[in-house]
Order: structure tokens, then sequence, then C-alpha cells
């Protein structure tokens, strides 16, 4: 009887989760080549013949079904017979493309079936090339051996979302996963309008899940008084709580996981309080306590958030103070290491402080050392080195165990002289930008003796040690201003002090969810460039503006600062002013004279704008802005995209669509500090002929003193 009963059991159990697939569809998901970092197509041959890709799946989804769809070129000298790719994932065998004849087959599409079985939280997708030309012996080496797979390649996955029932232990997840490396976009919902000190707990929640989400980017849409149909944030207070949510008035911070009302798979985070300043607790106990938080549901009892950052003090930028071990720049070791006889470069992202002044030194020092296979013999094995794609310096790699393996390098920062020495070689100038790649690519020299003599060595071996350190102490600060471009790529000024404990958010009076939803998009993308969440910024009004000492970032849709006819304080700094179809300009250098150029136009535009604050010395204004909210998403858009980034620069720039436009508004004032000796400099390499006029009478007047001196000498003589 008992066995019945276990068997009707796992009949109804079987049935329910029948009917939950049936009901639920499974979502298409499709991973591109290029989101994996193939952007560019990849090359194997004889001597490499492998190469690996790595991508996530979120904990919250599960795998149906899935499908390697892979496009690729093989060499028309190939023999289609012995000649293949072989796929794996997580080392178990996928599949095999091959090509009935390369020569009439020169594009190749093949899919592949994966079981959904062998994904993991953390996959790697292995590509193994074998080649041959011949059916005797063969080099390794040879042009013939090749074959490249096309960054259009991708996996296209079936997935199903789970019910992920572990509470706050496993925050972020599922509301961000870093298994995920696509864009985050994560709903904030309010009960009501918030008021701007609740847009402020909210800012600060945007910005611990956009340190997080990191280079993926994030969004965080705004809706009031409705849940989405996903995963999202809910911050309450006791009178924003509609009564349809299910939510019971609380009296004293809270943080939960709760399941969303129609589906038990879309989680919500509650941030809830009795009162405003409740939640702002409830948030602090979510940034600062989240180790302790356990179960569905948590009470913070109290709470000491940490001391303000120090400026400069940045968690992203490398530091200025000591030298910096390799090794911190990574995530894991195991990453300055690679196989192979020419493999992918050890690729190392530094980010530089962006008002690190280069202009007084002619370098960065780099002390290298390495490792690797050692050749049997002298060859042309070599180790070169890389920034930003520029060549540096090459380094052979000896077969002699006593010869050095380790280097110091000098990476050059101006064009002077090409001479070559040991210790600090002077190459073709590179400035060092915001974002550096370091790049060092290892190529062991194969050759090939009599035929069939013998076959080469599968495992070599290199990496870069860890301790290695590159120094840039002794750098001065100094940024002149204003440049959007420090704004785009490293959030500069307002990153300078990390927490943005500096920085002040300024809306519109009426400010509708477009405003709202940019402005958590904009702190979640500092702290993702700072490294620190921003959980000391302050978000008001126009109207509540009163003279601050602190800079001021403005985001709007035709706000009321930017408008013609206002006479204020910050429309009169502002070199761009908007007033309905009107854009007014007006430069730095033709304020005093009064030259502005004034146009009627029609269609969304997006501003960008910086100048000076005119309430306080050394602080700044930037203004993100439209002339309507599609204006202002597009203006967003350009901090966020790649492909629209780079044209963002200068004082001010225009977006209208896929259209940068930016405009030189001059310099009208500097940020950082520079010795007296240093801003001399600065100012005749500014002004070259003004330093060639000051030379040559500095030169007659050292002739005409010396012509007197030695005139005297000689009359003396004469005396005498």
């Amino acid at each position: 009887m008992d066995t019945w009963r276990e068997r009707g059991r796992l009949a109804l159990t079987l049935l329910a989760i029948a009917g939950l697939l049936i009901a639920q569809p499974a979502l298409a998901r499709s991973i591109g080549f290029e989101q994996l970092g193939g952007g560019e197509p990849i090359r194997l041959g004889g001597l490499d013949r492998e190469a690996v890709l790595n991508f996530g799946i979120p904990r919250d989804e599960a795998i149906v079904s899935a499908t390697l769809d892979l496009q690729l070129a093989m060499s028309p000298a190939l023999l289609p017979q012995l000649s293949h790719v072989n796929a794996r994932l997580n080392g178990r065998f996928v599949g095999t493309v091959t090509a009935e004849d390369p020569r009439r087959e020169p594009q190749i599409s093949r899919s592949l079936p994966i079981d959904p079985r062998l994904f993991g939280d953390y996959n790697q997708l292995a590509l193994e090339f074998v080649g041959h030309y011949t059916e005797r012996c063969q080099s390794p080496s040879h042009s013939s051996l090749w074959v490249q797979i096309s960054p259009d390649s991708r996996l296209e996955l079936a997935t199903e979302q789970l019910d992920i029932r572990q509470g706050l232990s496993a925050l972020p997840v599922p509301f961000f996963d870093p298994r995920d490396n696509r864009p985050l976009v994560l709903p904030f919902v309010f009960g009501a309008s918030p008021s701007p000190a609740v847009l402020t707990t909210a800012a600060m929640v945007s910005g611990w899940f956009g340190q997080q989400a990191g280079y993926r980017g994030a969004r965080f849409p705004v809706v009031v008084g409705t849940q989405p149909d996903r995963h999202a944030v809910l911050l309450v207070t006791n009178d924003t709580m509609p009564e349809d949510w299910g939510l019971e008035p609380v009296d004293a911070p809270t943080v939960s996981v709760m399941s969303g009302p129609d589906d038990a798979r879309l989680k919500r985070l509650v941030l809830q309080g009795a009162d405003e300043e409740q939640l702002r607790t409830a948030v602090h106990g979510l940034l600062y306590g989240k180790d302790l938080l356990t179960g569905q549901s948590a009470v913070i009892d109290a709470i000491q958030p940490p001391q303000a950052r120090p400026m400069n003090d940045v968690p992203a930028w490398v530091a200025t103070d000591r030298p910096i071990r390799l090794g911190d720049l990574v995530d894991r070791p195991e990453l300055l290491q690679v196989r192979g006889y020419r493999p992918d470069p050890i690729t190392l992202n530094a980010r530089i402080p962006p008002d690190l002044y280069t202009g007084f030194y002619e370098g960065v020092d780099m002390d290298l050392r390495y490792r690797y296979t050692r050749p049997s013999a002298v060859n042309d094995s070599r180790l070169s080195v890389f920034v930003n794609d520029r060549f540096v310096q090459s380094l052979a790699l000896a077969p002699d165990p006593k010869a050095e393996d380790s280097s110091r390098i000098r990476l050059p920062l101006l064009d002077r002289d090409r001479s070559q020495a040991r210790d600090a070689l002077r190459l073709p100038a590179f400035q060092l930008g915001i974002d550096n790649r370091l790049q060092f690519a290892f190529s062991h020299d194969f050759q090939q003796g009599e035929e069939c003599a013998s076959a080469p060595v599968e495992d070599v071996y290199a990496g870069i040690d860890p301790d290695s350190t590159i120094d840039l102490t002794g750098f001065p600060r100094h940024a002149p201003m204003p440049d959007l471009a420090l704004f785009a790529n490293a959030g500069y000024p307002f990153t300078r002090y990390p927490d943005l404990s500096q920085t002040t958010v300024v809306l519109p009076d009426y400010y509708g969810a477009v405003e709202m939803e940019v402005m958590l998009g904009l702190i979640g993308r500092l702290s993702a460039l700072s490294g620190l969440a921003g959980a000391r910024v302050s978000v008001t009004t126009q109207s509540a503006l009163d003279q601050p000492s602190t800079d001021l970032l403005m985001i709007g849709s035709a706000p009321q600062w930017l408008s013609l006819e206002n006479d204020a304080a910050l429309g009169a700094q502002s070199p761009l002013l908007l007033s309905g179809a009107q854009r007014q300009l007006q430069a730095a250098a033709d304020r005093a004279s009064g030259v502005r150029t004034t146009v009627r136009a029609e269609g969304d535009l997006g501003v960008l704008v910086g100048f000076e604050s005119p309430f306080a010395d050394q602080q700044s204004v930037v203004a993100v802005a439209g002339n309507s909210e599609q204006g202002l998403r597009s203006a967003f858009d350009a901090l966020t995209q790649p492909r629209l980034i780079n044209g963002v620069r200068y004082g001010v720039t225009l977006i209208a669509g896929e259209q940068v436009r930016p405009i030189n508004t001059g310099t009208s004032y500097t940020l950082g500090t520079l010795t007296w000796w240093q801003r001399i400099w600065l100012y005749f390499a500014g002004h070259p002929l003004l330093m060639t006029v000051l030379a040559v009478i500095a030169g007659l007047m050292l002739a005409a003193l010396a012509f007197w001196m030695l005139r005297g000498v000689a009359a003396a003589r004469t005396r005498s």
C-alpha cells in the first residue's frame, strides 16, 4: 500500500512539474562570441590549436536546450578527411565540424546540439583545431595550418527560470548574478512619487548594484505604484505602501526578500521603514551589514556607517603613493599564465587617475619579472610588451637557465629620441589614458629539424610574476577643465571622492520617471568607475539648492536652469542654454566680448555641459539634460554606450540620435595642484613663441652682460 502511495505522490509531482513547464515557455537567450571576449576572429593553427571561451549561467536559470552555431573558414590546403574542429564544454565532447572540401566551401556554418546537463554555473567552451595538409609528417608551424572562427558564432540557449529561495544570504543574487555577463536591468519600485530624501536612499542602492555590475553596465527603470514582471527593488515607507502589495507596516528598519504577487520565481528586495529615516537605515544595513543578513527578513537595530573616504582614495584607480604589484591588477593569479606557442597576450587593465599629469616625465618605470618554458636552443622566442596596443619593447627568451628573467622597462610618455638602453628604452611615444591595457605577448619559436625528426613540445607555458611592479609615484595631479571626456570615462571630478560625499544631484522641481531613471543609472555608473558604492551622495531639487560647496550633477529634461530666461548663477555660468526650440551657445572666450550663437530647431536634443561651479572654487558642474525626455535618454546613452562615448569631450557635447557632436568651449579653470616651477613650465609649454622670444632676450642680455664684464677686465689690464 505504501509503495502505491509513494508512486502516486511521485506521479502527481511529475504532472505538476510538467504542467509548470508547459505553462511557462522557455526563454530564448543568445550569447555571441563577441560577448565572450571574441570580438575579433579567433585564429587557430598548428602550434596554437585551442581557444577557450568562458561564460556563466545565472543561478536562477536552468538550461532546457542548447545549440552551438559555429561559423568558420578553413585553409583550402587542408585535407578534408583529416582536418576538423572539435568542440568541448567543460571538458566533455560536444561535436566535430568538418568540411567536405575547404576549397569549395570557404565559409562553413554548422550547428552542434549540446546536452543541457553539461552546463554549470561557470563554463568553458573549448575549440580545438586538428589540421593536416599532408598524410606524411608535417611541420606544425606550416602556413597552411589554420582555421578562423567568426565572432558571429554564438550559443543559442533555451532557459527556464527557477525559484531561488535562499533569501538574504544569497544577495545580491538573484537581483544581480556575477555569472551573468549581460548588462544589469533592475527596476526600482516606489509606492508613491518619491521625495528627494527617498531618492537619496534609492541612489545609494543603485550605487551598490552598479559597483557590483562593473563593466556590464546597469540600468534602473523606475516604476511607481505597480510591480514589474521581473526581479525588482522595492523602497517603501508605511505611508507610501500600497494596500494591494501584501506588505505589513513596520516599526523598525527592515530588509527582506519576497516573491512576486503573480509569479513566485520573480523576487522582490524590499527595503522598508516606518519613515524616511528608517528607510535610510535599512539601506545602510544592506550596504554595510549584508554578510549578517540571513533568512527571508531581517531587522536593522543599529548601524554605524564608515567615515567618508578622503579625496583620491579610489579603489578602482591605480595607487600613486607606492609601486603597484601587477598581481593586484587581476582577480586571480592564474590569469597571469598562458599556455601554447603563440597564446593570446596576458592583458592587465590599469585605470590611471584621470588627473594624473605626465608632462614633466619621460616615462613610467616597470620592474618586470617573468617565467617561461625555456627553448632548447637560441631562437626567436621572445616576450613583447604593449601598452594600449602600442609596442614598447621586445625581450628575448634565452635557453640558458642562468639567463636573466627580469627586466626594468620604462613605459615612454613623450617622444624624445629612439636610442635603446637596457634599463630605459625610449620608443615611439604614447600617452597613458584613463583605461589602459598592459599586454604581454609571449611567442615561442618552433624550429623544424629534419623531416619527422621530432614532434613539438605540447605543454609550453609562460607567465608574468605577480610581484612585478609598475611605479606611478611622483606624478602631480592637474586637469584642465571642463573636460567631459574625463566625466564620461572616469566619472571625474565626482569620483575623486569614491563614496560621492562631495556630490549633490540636482533634479528639476517637477521630476518624472525618466529623470529618476537617469539619476539612478548615473550613480550606478559612477560607483562602477570608482569601485565603491556612492553611499554618501545627496539628491535635491533646484528650488532647494542653496549655494552648495560640492560638485553638482544636474539632471533633467529641459530643466529650469537651462532656460534662456533664467538669469540665476548657474544659467549665467553655463555655456549652453535651451528654451523650447531655441539653443544658445557661448564659449568661455566669448563671454567677455558678448559673442553668442542662437538658433531655433526642432527635434530631440540631448546635451552634456560642464563648467565651473559659481558657488565654490575647485568645484564643478556637469549637466546631463535634454530638451525632451527622449533627448535626456540620448544624453544618458552617450555616457553608457561604447559606440557613442568616444565622441563625448570638451565642455559641451550635443547628442541627436546616433550623432554625437562635441564643442570646444575652451579651458576656464583647472583642478589639482602643481608646484610653482611646474606651473611656469606648463605655461610656457602652451606658449612656445613667447618662450622663444624670452629665450632670445635672455640670451642677448647674457651676451651683453658678458661683453660688459670682459670689457671691464680688458680696461683693468690696460691701466695696469
